[in-house]
């Protein structure tokens, strides 16, 4: 009788990897013929190498979401803007200078977002002698240095507002001699405004003074007559005109300079004892970009493991799982350990790898 052959495995069976403690018994080797079926754990999956780097674009990406708040908000203010609620206009011709001043004071709503850009057109020969922001109760003036640009008969002077109310002061026009005067003032609101008052004082030793159009109103007020226009929801976009016409005995100003209160006016954008909000903008992406640094370097092991820096060694179960070979980080120092790795090239400290990895 022929005896049936059978195959047999030149390889001895699998055994189960030694425990790492050796105290702790080994599991028995099923003797069954039908290997339960165990589903393997994710862990197996070696890390993609191709991982975004998250932590540097998400720095990256607040720096950038900062650079671009400080560019953007201030324009965006611009296009839309806010509204005044009131807005006065004094116009000095021959005040105390041969020039015309005019003094502009306007006010936003107090939940105005701040710093909020101001954009005035100024005649071409106008010299602007403050551009400031005033910080209630006792209106400090807070100013800064405007930038200006030509804008076709205009010049559009710009300067940043700290506070709901705006102060600007500035000069245009030139006379000489005695004699007959004739003037051109013209006004571009900044934003719309809900109220606006213009008042042009006449000089005090002025004869046959006139205004075009005619002034809504009159009023004797600091010993000269006042020509009062009043106006409501005054659009941004268009101009308002007035034509003065006068004339004097002599070119010299009808009212002596005054002197300037040192304590009162600031001529810089720091004198109200606060930081600007370039500094503030400065001073919190850098702090941003410290701290996201610093995490980055105490968490930067882990961080080069999860990218796929640093594979974690498997080795399989008699029943189909997969374990770790060896641990995945030093457990001295704490550097990540490669695979195989008979020392730590962190600390120098020795492993006691497992039987199969030993090789």
């Amino acid at each position: 009788m022929e005896i049936e052959r059978r195959a047999v495995s030149d390889t001895p069976p699998l055994c189960p990897p030694p425990s790492w403690n050796e105290s702790t018994p080994a599991k028995p080797v099923q003797t069954s013929g039908i290997r339960p079926h165990r589903r393997r754990s994710r862990s197996h999956i070696p890390a993609w190498r191709g991982r975004p780097r998250l932590l540097p674009e998400v720095v990256i990406a607040f720096g950038l979401a900062l650079a671009l708040q400080s560019l953007d908000v201030p324009a965006a203010m611009a296009q839309a803007g806010p509204t005044f609620t009131e807005m006065v206009v004094t116009v000095l011709p021959e005040y105390d200078q041969p020039r015309v001043l005019v003094v502009l004071r306007g006010e936003l709503p107090a939940d105005t977002p701040l710093p909020a850009q101001v954009r005035l057109r100024l005649p071409n020969d106008a010299t602007v002698t403050f551009a400031c922001s005033l910080k209630p109760p006792n209106d400090d003036r807070i100013c800064g240095q405007p930038t200006s640009e030509p804008d076709g008969d205009y010049q559009a002077v710009t300067y940043d507002l700290t506070t709901p109310v705006m102060y600007v002061e500035y000069y245009y026009g030139a006379f000489s001699g005695a004699g007959p005067r004739s003037t051109d003032f013209s006004f571009w609101p900044p934003y719309p405004s809900k109220s606006l008052q213009l008042a042009i004082p006449a000089p005090s030793d002025a004869t046959d003074f006139n205004v075009s159009p005619a002034a809504t109103r009159t009023a004797n007020e600091q010993g000269a007559k006042h020509y009062i226009y009043d106006f409501q929801d005054v659009p941004s976009d268009k101009p308002i005109n007035v034509q003065l016409t006068y004339s004097r005995p002599t070119d010299e100003p009808w009212a002596p300079a005054q002197p300037q209160d040192a304590g009162a006016t600031a001529v810089g954008p720091n004198d109200d004892g606060g930081v600007p909000s370039d500094a503030i903008l400065f001073l919190a992406l850098a702090a941003a970009l410290t701290v996201a640094l610093v995490g980055y370097n105490t968490v930067g092991r882990r961080i080069r493991f999860n990218m796929g820096l640093v594979e974690t060694p498997q080795h399989e179960d008699a029943d189909g799982g997969l374990r770790p070979a060896a641990p995945a980080y030093c457990s001295h120092c704490g550097v990540p350990v490669r695979q195989g790795a008979a020392f730590c090239f962190g600390c120098g400290r020795a492993f006691r790898l497992a039987p199969g990895d030993e090789a």
